[in-house]
């Protein structure tokens, strides 16, 4: 009998050190902001232990961070118990709301943390938090004369678009997506960049958006910067350094002039 519980008790040690050692993969993974590849370990530890609510909280973090707004507080209000453990569970929370476009609602689950109980090391976050709440709180009472909107299905997808730049005749950009179909995963467990452009037609509506040719290995981070001399060159960042992109005869960009100004 003595047996028995002592092989329990090993057991039970040995499953929980495997799960505190796999949530440190996931606090490392979310330290260097690889989101995707933090909820692809997460995955199987809420899969085996439901009530692992402080799985649950990192994985509502993680769909916040990547705009799953709806996934995100779902998660959050599945995860609440664990607000009773860490009383900065409701920093992030709040968070969500606020990226959400919700600053009252932000507001109203920030007030349920306790600056007092909050680790010394992330009260600055509940501060900074605080403190967007204000300040979109003050600008949403009076906004600015201007429309923003979506470009449309025609260029962003459920992955990736950023980092544009817009062409001279203001009617065209260039920008990185991340998005399946595009070349393979990358380490972070998004697809690699790949450069695309885009241009409005005469109904200024935005055309199916192509790839750069040249340009795209599927296997590189690859961003454009800037579109000079009449958008005949491109500088355009590559794996860590900045190279010189120019137009030929047929309209296509070509070759990677080095600036010399990258360094190891």
């Amino acid at each position: 009998m003595r047996k028995i519980i002592l092989f329990t008790c090993i057991s039970l040690f040995l499953s929980t050190a495997i799960q505190a050692q796999n949530l440190n993969d996931v606090y490392q993974s979310m330290g260097e902001g690889d989101w995707e590849v933090a909820l692809a370990q997460l995955e199987p530890i809420i899969a085996k232990k439901k009530k692992n609510y402080e799985a649950r909280w990192l994985a509502d973090i993680c769909h916040m961070e990547r705009y799953r707004f709806e996934q995100s507080f779902e998660l959050f209000k599945e995860a609440e118990p664990y607000a009773e453990t860490d009383p900065f569970f409701f920093v992030p929370y709040a968070q969500a709301y606020l990226y959400s476009g919700n600053p009252e609602q932000a507001e109203s689950v920030l007030k349920r943390a306790s600056l007092s109980e909050i680790d010394d090391f992330f009260k600055k976050d509940y501060v900074k938090v605080m403190n967007q709440i204000r300040s979109a709180k003050r600008y949403m009472a009076s906004p600015e004369d201007v429309v923003v909107f979506n470009l449309g299905p025609t260029i962003n997808t459920e992955g990736n678009e950023y980092s544009q730049v817009v062409t001279t005749d203001q009617r065209g950009i260039y920008f990185t997506a991340r998005r399946e179909g595009l070349g393979e995963r990358a380490d972070d467990g998004e697809y690699y960049e790949h450069l695309m452009k885009s241009r409005m037609n005469e109904l200024d509506k935005w055309g199916k958006d192509e790839e750069i040719k040249g340009y795209n290995t599927g296997e590189d981070f690859i961003a454009p910067l800037q579109l000079l001399d009449n958008d005949s060159t491109i500088l355009y960042f590559k794996n860590d350094d900045i190279f010189i992109g120019r137009m030929n005869a047929e309209g296509n960009y070509e070759g990677a002039e080095d600036l010399h100004i990258n360094t190891d």
